[in-house]
């Protein structure tokens, strides 16, 4: 967490992505860091959302 990198989570529903996202996030406030939450069509507003890797 110190490099203060991008981090994309992505996977099926219901597989925890949001509750890691949720978890990091906490840890890297109270640790003093700057924390931003974006969904995909907000931070990349050129990607085509749903296009990407299907999940059977």
């Amino acid at each position: 967490m110190r490099r203060a990198e991008n981090l994309v989570v992505c996977g099926p529903p219901g597989t925890g992505k949001s509750f890691l996202a949720e978890a990091l996030a906490s840890e890297g406030i109270e640790a003093g860091m700057r924390v931003s939450w974006f969904k995909l069509r907000i931070a990349c507003p050129n990607h085509r959302n749903g296009q990407g890797d299907r999940y059977p």
